[in-house]
């Protein structure tokens, strides 16, 4: 989902009044970064916590036992004395890093966000050496626009046509925006992009493929959910914003939703993909919904015990304002039966979650507050 709009474009649509609220990097529902532009330095806090300088929006734990952080444009290492800068991702926008996963000691990929039509999205190698772009995602998405173009094509492009949050007007797609990776086996990272709708592989060499495109939440009669119509009639759905990918043991491909606008608690799903698939659209024979009724998935990881760890952002829905917030969760999820339970809730914004090598679960929140936080968590 993208939340950018276009001053240019002479379409009106017919859609409900209402606040909007713009979270973290890029031009999915989860758009500003503004909202932690200068956060002051925090030290390390109590009980093996770390206060980090800026906006942070993805952890991935090491080989060796690390544990690795974007904080802003720039991938850190967490040590015993504090964040130890590896390289600079440098992003052609400007964009904040929204996703990691570890290679090595102090190697890891990284997503770079996108803003309006991608810019700034991008794959990156990122060692103590420098980072270097691997995939230009936003080039890929300008090329093949996935959700307007294939799989069941629900999505026109001036649905897209939405406020940016420096208060410009955006494009009518198309849009990406690189959220959240995990690591398969070799070379090869698959993504979540939040603002296109999909899940993408790319590999070391700069190949980018597609894995699926995701289709609208429904309702009760199976049906799209509608947003708005635009004044010619084409209706605009709700859009699945893909944001959170996981391998699971049984080779299968894992994908949480956030959801866009209006962020209903329960609209969201876990699919899951089958092995090897590629070019699919979610439903369909090789990708089915795994888990159902979430709100606003924005991580998932597996577990040592092979149950999937969810977390949610918001449990009232990511466009909650302060009054109507109870806070974000951090769940177990049996991919088998569909059924959850809650490890943590009540969270100030988690974002992320990470397993170390010793089964250590670690958990990024508190993203929109006065200082993003990473903390031991308790473990299912």
């Amino acid at each position: 989902m993208n939340t950018s709009s276009n001053t240019s474009s002479t379409t009106r649509r017919n859609r409900p009044a209402g606040r909007r609220r713009h979270l973290v990097g890029g031009a999915a529902a989860l758009a500003s970064v503004t909202v932690l532009a200068g956060v002051p330095a925090a030290g390390a806090g109590g009980g093996g916590s770390v206060v980090l300088p800026g906006p942070a929006f993805d952890i991935t734990a090491t080989p060796s036992g690390s544990v690795l952080v974007g904080v802003g444009g720039t991938v850190h290492e967490i040590t015993r004395s504090g964040l130890v800068e590896i390289a600079e991702v440098p992003s052609t926008a400007g964009t904040p890093v929204n996703g990691l996963a570890a290679r090595g000691a102090r190697s890891t990929f990284a997503a770079s966000a996108g803003v309006n039509e991608g810019a700034g999205g991008a794959v990156w190698q990122v060692t103590a050496g420098g980072a270097r772009t691997i995939a230009d995602i936003q080039a890929y998405e300008l090329e093949h626009d996935p959700d307007v173009r294939l799989g069941d094509r629900w999505k026109h492009p001036d649905c897209e046509v939405l406020p940016l949050p420096d208060g410009t007007i955006g494009s009518p797609g198309p849009q990406s925006n690189p959220y959240k990776l995990t690591r398969v086996a070799g070379d090869e990272v698959l993504l979540a992009d939040a603002a296109g709708n999909t899940v993408l592989s790319v590999r070391q060499d700069g190949t980018v493929e597609l894995v699926a495109v995701l289709d609208p939440p429904v309702d009760e009669n199976g049906n799209w959910r509608e947003l708005f119509t635009l004044e010619d009639g084409t209706p605009c759905y709700v859009q699945p914003v893909a944001t959170a990918v996981a391998m699971g043991p049984d080779g299968a491909v894992y994908v949480g939703e956030l959801t866009g606008e209006p962020a209903v608690p329960g609209w969201s799903r876990i699919w899951r993909i089958d092995p090897g698939a590629r070019g699919v659209t979610c439903p369909s024979d090789e990708c089915a919904v795994a888990v159902d009724g979430r709100t606003s998935v924005v991580d998932l990881e597996f577990a040592p015990d092979g149950d999937l760890l969810v977390v949610e952002l918001e449990q009232a829905g990511w466009l909650a304002g302060p009054e109507d917030a109870v806070g974000g969760a951090v769940l177990t999820c049996d991919v088998e039966t569909g059924g959850c339970r809650t490890i943590e809730d009540g969270l100030p914004t988690p974002n992320a979650v990470t397993v170390g090598r010793h089964g250590q679960l670690w958990l990024l929140e508190n993203i929109l507050g006065a200082g993003p936080t990473v903390r031991p968590l308790n473990a299912p």
